[in-house]
């Protein structure tokens, strides 16, 4: 679900991506939850791979994801992609 943002083109996208598992899969390269909380994503901008590293922690207001939110089944592949992104663009609000 999409937050306060306004950057559904990436969630759009990345839900296109993620109608096959694997591809998605292929993003995370920390896949599995770690006691760091860091987490590395690929990226691939003109065809360069560019790797990513975001900490787990979300923003949060009145105990709600400001932007993309947890899916139904509580997974937060969204919400760390969207981070992710948001720091290879430089912040949130650059997407």
């Amino acid at each position: 679900m999409q937050g306060t943002l306004g950057d559904c083109w990436i969630q759009a996208a990345a839900s296109s991506v993620a109608s096959d598992p694997e591809r998605i899969k292929k993003i995370f390269l920390t896949q599995n939850l770690n006691s760091a909380g860091i987490y590395a994503l690929r990226f691939y901008i003109l065809g360069v791979p560019v790797t990513v590293s975001v900490d787990e922690l979300l923003p949060f207001k009145d105990g709600v994801p400001i932007y993309a939110n947890a899916a139904v089944d509580g997974a937060l592949w969204m919400p760390v992609l969207e981070k992710a992104a948001a720091k290879m663009y430089g912040n949130y609000e650059m997407l």
